[in-house]
Formats: structure tokens, C-alpha cells, sequence
């Protein structure tokens, strides 16, 4: 039997491909009735080969063939060089006449190929089991990082895995490795360990910066703003994210100023309803034009950065000592 998961989180499909053989196989898996492959790495006929080859243990071998770039429309493919020497003719022939004695799983992350572009595509669907993995949401990962960490014998509130979450980017495969981190410290998981061993997301740093500037908190955004820059950022790196920042609460205030409610812009900015609220609270003694100005101004310190030369650290700590003088009570649309 041919089983095909796709889905965007490839650890996910990973997961739930061990899941399911483990649940079906009789006894423990093995080097005799047990392979993986992963595409980047390894050639599909080589993975043909092992489907090819029986089990000396059970009568069931298992085989996983993980990162299938070449069935997905999404995924960044392997170089040319490499697929030229992936024989898919010979995948394609192994489809048409599987071996019955052996349950393939094909693991396709991001978007799968349409018919149209790959015989493959075709093969597949004719013989194969479709499962779809839906994208995780933040309920979806707490149920799972509760449930991986009570497998350990430890135990994580709730406020400190949102916030575990939060920071690793709601990716499955970064919350494992942060909570193993955290399970190597504790097992009695809080707060305290999340601030000291899982450094929040970059654009969490600079939305902290901002969000202390519009609260008038100069001193907290400086020493945010050098905490990033001894850590290796350079503004020119920085300044893309203050302005995604920045362009972020525009649209939260805009939309605000039309009517729409917390819930509502959350869903049109694919974003947690809690951040809306934060920017809400933040932005409220700034008008929609002050945010632009912002935007606007910080444009300006970075030409003078790249073409006149000047010295960053001092550019924008300027601003940032200027910024409640400057843009506090504006009058704007």
C-alpha cells in the first residue's frame, strides 16, 4: 500500500507517518523491516530498492521516503545536478506494480502537483491512500506540547507554552527542540526557564522596541535596540523589521478607524487577536498619519546610513529619544 501525507509542517507528517507504522506493525521496528529516505539526501531508486527487498522479521517492511521536492509545487527543489540523477521512471514503474507485502509512505510538504505537470502525480493518485495534514493552529500545538512534555513525566503551564510558541515561530519541529532545551533544565517548565533559555523571535524583539517607544519607555527601546545590535544584528538588517512593525500597527489603526473589532482584524491580518489588542493599547495617542511619518522617517536614517555614511547607533537612538516630542498628539487623518 502507498500512503501519501502532505501538509506545510514536514515534522508533523514525519510524526504522524511513525505514528501509523507503529500502531500497524507487529513488533518492534527494525533495520530488517524498517528504511527512511530523505530526497535532499538520498536517490528514490534506492528507496525502490528497499521496497523491493522483503522483510526477514514480519511479514510487513516499512518504508519512508521523506522531502518529496519533486512531487510538491512549493518546496525549494534540489539542485539540477541531483534530481537529474533521481530515476523516476523507475518510482513511476514500482507505483504501477508495488509490492503488496510492503507499506510505502510518501511525505509531500507544502502544496502538491497538479496532474497536469507530472505522470507521477498520476501514478499516485490511482494507487495510493491521500492524507491531508491541516496547518496547525496555536490551539493545535498547545494540545500537542502538553501532551509531549506529559510523555516525559514533566509537567508545562499553559501561559509559559503559549509563550514557548510564540517565540519558536508555531513550528512543531522548533517547539520539540525548545522543549527538550527546557526539559534538560526542568521538569517543572515555567516562565523563568522560557525567559532564560528561548530568546524571543527578532520581529518580537523590535515590536518590544517599538512597543516601549510608543508607550514613552525611551530608556527600555535603547536598551533593547543595543541588546539586538551586541548580538550581531546591524540596523540595515533591523530597519526592514521596524518597518514591518511599524506597517503592522498602521493597518490595526486604520482598520480600527473604520469600525472593524479586534476579532475581525485579526482574521483579515492572520494574526493572534492578543497582538491586535496590544497594538490597540499602544496606539491609541498616535494618529494614522504619525505612524506614516514614523515610517517615513525612519526611510530617511536609512539613506543617510547607506549613502552619506553616518553612524547608525547614533541615528537611531536620535529617533528614538525624539520620538514622543516628535509624534505624541499629532492632529492626523
Amino acid at each position: 500500500m502507498i500512503h501519501l501525507y502532505t501538509g506545510n509542517d514536514a515534522e508533523l507528517l514525519k510524526q504522524e507517518a511513525l505514528k501509523e507504522i507503529s500502531k500497524n506493525c507487529e513488533g518492534e521496528l527494525n533495520d530488517f523491516n524498517f528504511a527512511d529516505f530523505d530526497m535532499y539526501n538520498d536517490l528514490i531508486q534506492d528507496a525502490v530498492s528497499a521496497c523491493e527487498t522483503m522483510s526477514f522479521t514480519t511479514g510487513k517492511k516499512y518504508v519512508i521516503v521523506y522531502n518529496n521536492y519533486f512531487l510538491s509545487s512549493t518546496v525549494d527543489k534540489a539542485p539540477a545536478n541531483w534530481t537529474k540523477r533521481q530515476d523516476l521512471d523507475a518510482f513511476d514503474e514500482y507505483i504501477k506494480h508495488e509490492n503488496p507485502n510492503c507499506e510505502l509512505y510518501l511525505l509531500v510538504p507544502g502544496k502538491l502537483l497538479a496532474d497536469r505537470s507530472s505522470k507521477l502525480i498520476k501514478s499516485i493518485k490511482a494507487k495510493a491512500k491521500f492524507i491531508a495534514m491541516p496547518d496547525l493552529k496555536t490551539a493545535d500545538l498547545i494540545g500537542l506540547g502538553m501532551s509531549y512534555v506529559g510523555q516525559r513525566n514533566a509537567d508545562i503551564d499553559r501561559e509559559s507554552l503559549f509563550e514557548v510558541i510564540n517565540r519558536t515561530g508555531e513550528d512543531y519541529l522548533s517547539l520539540t527542540h525548545a522543549l527538550d532545551k527546557l526539559l534538560c533544565y526542568s521538569n517543572n517548565i515555567r516562565m523563568e526557564a522560557v525567559d532564560a533559555l528561548i530568546f524571543p523571535k527578532l520581529e518580537d524583539n523590535v515590536f518590544s522596541i517599538i512597543e516601549n517607544l510608543f508607550k514613552s519607555n525611551v530608556k527600555k527601546s535603547i536598551k533593547g535596540y543595543r541588546d539586538l545590535t551586541s548580538s550581531g544584528y546591524n540596523v540595515i538588517a533591523l530597519l526592514p523589521v521596524f518597518a514591518s512593525q511599524l506597517r503592522f500597527i498602521y493597518k490595526v489603526a486604520f482598520l480600527l478607524s473604520v469600525g472593524e473589532n479586534e476579532i475581525e482584524i485579526s482574521k483579515a491580518l492572520q494574526c493572534n487577536p492578543y497582538r491586535v489588542r496590544i497594538t490597540r493599547s499602544i496606539a491609541g495617542k498616535y494618529s494614522n498619519k504619525a505612524v506614516l511619518d514614523i515610517m517615513s522617517d525612519l526611510g530617511d536614517i536609512e539613506n543617510h546610513i547607506k549613502f552619506d555614511g553616518d553612524n547608525p547607533d547614533i541615528l537611531l537612538e536620535v529617533f528614538m529619544v525624539n520620538f514622543r516630542r516628535k509624534y505624541l498628539l499629532r492632529k492626523g487623518i
